[in-house]
């Protein structure tokens, strides 16, 4: 395990987030996270990005009011048309991952999307 990930937060998902973090094949950097970047804040309880050490990669967990929440962040904020990003809801968590390299890209989303 080349993370030892511990979000503060009050979540029925949190350990669960811990988990899939904690298993990512690249060592994760806690960077800040702006709410006011994202529409739909009224839905997001907690929000955490992560940037990798060695490789190009930024991962953004958003912990919403529900899944129908989450899925409408990732949709109303059109997410899936930015270069190189993408996302995924497990839960009421939307992952959302950033990389140039895409065999990357999908396996991190495969990972979020439920293999614990």
């Amino acid at each position: 395990m080349k993370n030892n990930i511990n979000l503060a937060l009050n979540h029925s998902n949190t350990s669960q987030v811990e988990n899939f973090l904690n298993i990512v094949d690249e060592r994760l950097e806690q960077i800040p996270f702006d709410a006011q970047d994202w529409r739909r804040t009224d839905d997001i309880i907690a929000g955490f990005k992560f940037k990798g050490v060695d490789h190009a990669i930024t991962i953004t967990v958003i912990f919403a009011t529900s899944y129908i929440h989450a899925n409408e962040i990732g949709t109303v904020n059109s997410l899936h048309k930015i270069p190189n990003t993408n996302w995924t809801v497990n839960g009421s968590v939307l992952y959302v991952v950033e990389s140039i390299d895409e065999d990357a890209l999908r396996e991190m989303l495969s990972l979020f999307a439920g293999r614990e």
